[in-house]
């Protein structure tokens, strides 16, 4: 194994190094002897989880059906009544209500933007998640006014509807085997914006890419030569393909901006459409207003629900303590305890983020964007198991100003082995332990005055025991630090983390053979894109 010949380097070198330094030869055993128990026990626990996972008990694979349309979904034990309707997956027949809600959309929107043929309600049944349910129909909606009418007629007809963005949900949430409110954005449908200002927030629709949006925002502040350029708070993965609608239904989030920078924390307004065909604009006083008087049991039956959920100390702490970590599951409940229960509009309007469109239609948000760093920088940090990487974790959060740090355990390094350009940038995660896991963390800021945020002495030796420095912080996967981002960003900001480490553990010089490359500002030793430096450290064989 990798780990074992790094070992047995690193021990030659700190014997080299006691002899030029005079280091008693008994310490230098001792940490020899700490460093190969350590070793020891990751071997150990690895050996026991594929001992674990081999004794698993294969379970029944349960009965499918398949229906016209190719979904194949289990087999339900529940009897499906032909022609009777029920709210429920599979049981939503015609019994009526889809023919006269039709034959009353039809008459505003047109036939030509209403599909119900088996090709394109197929085509519709799936979104990026890998569920199926083909709807009834598909209704392709041009604006806020013709959604205030169609809501009211499904509600009277009993008949339930979806909305659907982009479709890039990994988990379905724009799928139905009833009516499927598509947003049609082309042209200016759903796609007109307003920036603010410097560029501190903007109002847009919902048929707007969220990377589309950023771009506004970036030719915004080249044009008017803003000192500052901002972005939208949420970066979730799907950037470039995933609408506003559905950003603002699901609560995104991303990587970088964890929960500060979410939907949740970052939209300012609203215009909602409820199921009555009402529209609340939370911007608009009058609109604010208008709404607590005609819905006043709704408002009043929500304040008492946050007053409740207030008086009560253990579940506020249980609330706050979910919706401290990255949580889109369920409501955002965390609007109960964020706003004084006299405000029933803020919560209403906070519950509706992450809502899955279930309480209203959104058409318009408003959001506070954040400043977008002109220099950032990645490290990519392997360690030989999951509980060293935590430690890590730990202390990045607790004692530095990182501004993200997510966590790759073995499952998530195996299929970046088969990435021919991240093996190539981090080679060492080919043939890795068994229980190593990764740590990618990223570093931005405005210039060379935040250095300091991504000072890390604590990370890789101040913090850990000193019998259990060498081995479990990086060598027994090989070491490798490879970092990347801008030439001005890695030397400001992960530069002093080199200097602190080769000066507080000695650790680069006691590796033997170690190579150690480092772009000074300006310097180019790899093109990965537009304005890339690398770092790279890693053991030679």
């Amino acid at each position: 194994m990798r780990g074992a010949r790094t070992l047995a380097r690193l021990a030659k070198a700190c014997a080299k190094r006691a002899g030029q330094h005079g280091i008693g030869s008994s310490a230098v055993a001792a940490e020899q002897g700490a460093a190969a128990a350590s070793l020891q026990l990751v071997r150990g626990n690895a050996m026991a989880a594929v001992a674990t996972e081999q004794q698993q008990r294969v379970h029944v694979v349960p009965e499918i059906t398949t229906d016209i349309f190719g979904a194949v979904s289990p087999m339900s034990n529940e009897q499906i009544e032909e022609g009777v309707f029920r709210n429920v997956d599979g049981h939503r027949f015609d019994d009526g209500r889809y023919t006269a809600f039709r034959q009353e959309v039809e008459q505003f929107v047109g036939q030509e933007r209403i599909f119900a043929d088996p090709v394109r309600t197929f085509a519709y049944g799936t979104d990026a998640s890998f569920y199926r349910l083909n709807p009834k129909m598909v209704i392709k909606v041009h604006s806020e006014a013709e959604l205030k009418r169609i809501l009211p007629i499904a509600k009277r007809h009993g008949v339930p509807v979806t909305f659907r963005a982009a479709g890039t949900s990994l988990s379905g949430q724009a799928l139905t085997d009833s009516v499927l409110l598509k947003l049609s954005h082309t042209g200016k449908n759903f796609r007109n914006y307003t920036i603010h200002g410097d560029g501190s927030s903007i109002t847009v629709e919902p048929g707007l890419i969220l990377g589309e949006v950023n771009r506004l925002l970036g030719a915004y502040a080249k044009k008017n030569k803003l000192p500052v350029q901002y972005k939208m708070g949420p970066d979730p993965s799907s950037i470039d393909s995933c609408m506003i609608g559905g950003v603002v239904a699901n609560n995104s989030s991303g990587m970088c901006c964890g929960v500060s920078q979410n939907t949740y924390h970052t939209l300012k307004d609203m215009r909602v459409v409820f199921v009555d065909g009402t529209v609340l604009d939370t911007a608009d006083p009058a609109s604010r207003q208008s709404f607590l008087r005609s819905h006043r049991a709704l408002c009043e039956g929500v304040s008492a629900l946050a007053r409740r959920v207030q008086a009560d100390r253990q579940l506020t702490n249980l609330i706050r303590r979910k919706f401290a970590i990255k949580c889109t599951t369920g409501y955002s409940l965390n609007a109960l305890v964020d706003f004084p229960a006299d405000d029933p509009i803020e919560v209403i309007k906070h519950l509706i983020i992450g809502s899955e469109g279930t309480l209203g239609f959104v058409s318009q948000a408003t959001y506070n964007t954040v400043p977008e760093w002109p220099h950032k920088a990645s490290a990519f940090i392997v360690f030989p198991d999951v509980r060293a990487a935590c430690q890590a974790s730990s202390i990045l959060r607790d004692e530095t100003g990182v501004d993200a740090v997510e966590l790759f355990d073995r499952a998530s390094l195996r299929e970046c082995e088969a990435d021919d350009d991240m093996a190539r940038l981090v080679p060492d995660i080919k043939g890795a332990d068994p229980m190593a896991a990764a740590l990618l963390i990223e570093c931005r800021c405005a210039g060379c005055g935040l250095q300091h945020a991504c000072s890390l002495p604590a990370l890789l030796m101040g913090s850990f025991r000193p019998a259990y420095a060498w081995a479990p912080c990086y060598l027994a996967v090989s070491l490798l630090l490879a970092l990347r981002g801008s030439a001005h960003a890695v030397h400001h900001l992960f530069g002093p983390l080199l200097q602190r480490l080769m000066h507080k553990a000695s650790l680069l010089r006691a590796l033997s053979g170690a190579a150690l490359l480092f772009l000074e500002p300006g310097a180019t030793l790899r093109r990965l894109d537009g304005n890339a430096g690398v770092l790279l450290f890693r053991h030679a064989e």
